[in-house]
């Protein structure tokens, strides 16, 4: 007989000759169960399980010992209890009073009354308008206290110009001698909005359409300015748009290019006006093919 067969029959009744199984103690109420086989259960049912599971752990308080759960993060009853656990003695500046500060706490003024009081108390910084040369008090609000001006009025006229943060550079009104016939060339070709996602709104299809150049004309300019000969009205470089369409382009899609970025830029206007036509007007002054290996390109239009 194999030593296996032997403990088996060991684990059985000696009267009834059934199998038995060892009985386990609940950790809840102390029941005696049988566990099911193939799994380490502690408890005798669920809702012992589910009492257990979810009560806090209760550790005797920091303050004053009485057995309580974690609260703050440290186990303490109530806020008097916190405030003698994490406080130091501290004097308010304002009345000098003798208290107790909690740790972390910012404020060191005993009361609000005294805060209060003490800033009150701080001159408020002036400064005078670039503008119209008027001294104006800052606010001690913490989102205007960077204001330049005094009004918005005067702001308003502050910043424009180079100060303004959508500021392009100084634009030129002449187009070139070939600017007037490849406009209507490219009006003629084209004779709607070329724009992907163009949206139709009211009275669109009555106004002129707006020729744009793909590669910005002034950054051509100022190549041309440095010695290479390109056309900055070549057909290929000019596209119709409508004034929306046109707006999104010059202010949003075209700042890609003159930061140098030249796959960025392509990214974007091959969802606008296609991919290949991107590629074919970048291609005509060599920003594609010297630098397609490269993210950017080094040169930034000032």
């Amino acid at each position: 007989m194999s030593l296996e067969r032997v403990n088996t029959w060991l684990r059985r009744d000696p009267v009834t000759g059934k199998r038995t199984r060892p009985l386990y103690n609940c950790k809840n109420c102390g029941k005696s169960f049988f566990r099911s086989s193939g799994r380490n259960q502690q408890y005798c049912s669920r809702k012992c399980w589910s009492k257990t599971r979810f009560l806090p752990e209760v550790m005797p308080c920091r303050g004053c010992g009485i057995p309580t759960a974690k609260r703050w993060n440290v186990y303490v009853c109530s806020f008097e209890c916190l405030k003698v656990t994490r406080s130091k003695p501290s004097i308010c500046p304002q009345c000098g009073k003798d208290f107790m500060r909690i740790q972390g706490c910012r404020s060191k003024f005993c009361s609000h009354k005294c805060s209060t009081d003490f800033n009150i108390k701080k001159e408020i910084p002036s400064k005078i308008c670039p503008i119209c040369n008027k001294e104006f008090r800052l606010p001690s609000m913490r989102s205007v206290k960077n204001r330049i001006c005094c009004s918005r009025e005067c702001f308003s006229l502050y910043n424009r110009g180079e100060r303004n943060p959508l500021f392009r550079g100084k634009r030129r009104a002449n187009r070139g001698t070939t600017w007037k016939e490849r406009s209507q060339e490219a009006r003629d070709r084209d004779k709607v909005c070329q724009a992907i996602n163009h949206e139709d709104y009211e009275g669109w299809r009555q106004e002129a359409l707006s020729v744009d150049h793909i590669v910005p004309y002034r950054m051509i300019m100022e190549w041309i300015e440095s010695g290479e000969e390109h056309d900055p009205n070549d057909l290929d470089n000019l596209v119709c748009l409508c004034r929306k369409c046109h707006q999104k382009k010059t202010t949003g899609i075209e700042r890609r290019l003159l930061r140098g970025d030249v796959i960025g830029f392509i990214s974007k206007m091959k969802s606008f006006v296609g991919e290949e036509r991107t590629i074919k007007a970048l291609s005509l002054y060599n920003l594609y093919d010297e630098f397609k290996g490269s993210r950017r390109i080094p040169y930034v239009c000032q």
